[in-house]
């Protein structure tokens, strides 16, 4: 909803939390729990999306017994522990049983979709009304972060895009006529330098050519190092401040 994935078991808990599903519905509720999910008001028909997707994934869970739904959990929380165990302390055996396809859906980056930047703008305002009423500091930002890595109680998804900027542009003056154009710092020309080595691998996407990140709360990029020793370069052409 408003672009935003939806956390399935806090829905489902917070459903709970207002007398469960009969409840909810017999005494119209569902505003209160687009409310309680931080669901942005102005993501279209939320009440009747959020209606939806608890008839589609959650309503036949719902109706279980509770034996029947203790047992899935107990299921869910072993394969969980397994695949932990297979991560941190895999055996030879244990490496070529597990399934590289299985594995995939552990991930913590995966491919998504493309969309336009009007989009992308979108859901990352979406996402920050939903974690935070007013602006946050850094700070807060970070706390929030390794609150929700650590105590494992939410489902959040967020997005990052990579733009080739030798598509598109890159963020930095075009115009020769400006002095920003042509100052030395200005990641397009940085590798065109005189005294500059990299000037003699030519157009490389990465290295002589710089990559355009776009981020919003949350995202996340993992340590990596350059394979030929590179150092990293960046420019924050606007936004809120990265953190390392």
């Amino acid at each position: 909803m408003g672009g935003i994935e939806l956390d399935i078991a806090k829905f489902y808990h917070t459903v709970q939390q207002f007398g469960g599903l009969q409840q909810v519905i017999e005494k119209k509720k569902w505003q209160k729990i687009a409310d309680a999910m931080r669901v942005p008001k102005s993501a279209q028909d939320r009440v009747t999306k959020l209606y939806d997707a608890y008839c589609k994934y959650l309503v036949s869970y719902d109706l279980l017994p509770k034996e029947e739904k203790q047992k899935i959990i107990e299921e869910v929380k072993a394969d969980h522990e397994k695949h932990f165990k297979l991560r941190f302390s895999p055996s030879e055996s244990e490496k070529e049983d597990d399934d590289v396809d299985d594995e995939e859906n552990y991930d913590c980056v995966t491919k998504g979709r493309s969309m336009s930047l009007s989009n992308f703008f979108r859901i990352a305002r979406n996402t920050m009304n939903m974690w935070f009423k007013n602006v946050p500091t850094p700070e807060e930002v970070e706390h929030e972060f390794w609150k929700i890595v650590t105590e494992r109680q939410h489902h959040v998804v967020v997005h990052a895009g990579n733009i080739d900027s030798s598509v598109t542009q890159s963020g930095f003056p075009t115009n020769r006529k400006t002095s920003f154009a042509k100052h030395p710092w200005n990641l397009k020309v940085l590798t065109n330098n005189g005294r500059s080595v990299l000037k003699c691998m030519g157009p490389l996407s990465g290295i002589t050519i710089p990559t355009l990140h776009v981020g919003m709360l949350y995202t996340t990029g993992c340590w990596y190092r350059d394979p030929h020793s590179f150092p990293w370069i960046e420019y924050l052409h606007t936004g809120a401040k990265t953190k390392f």
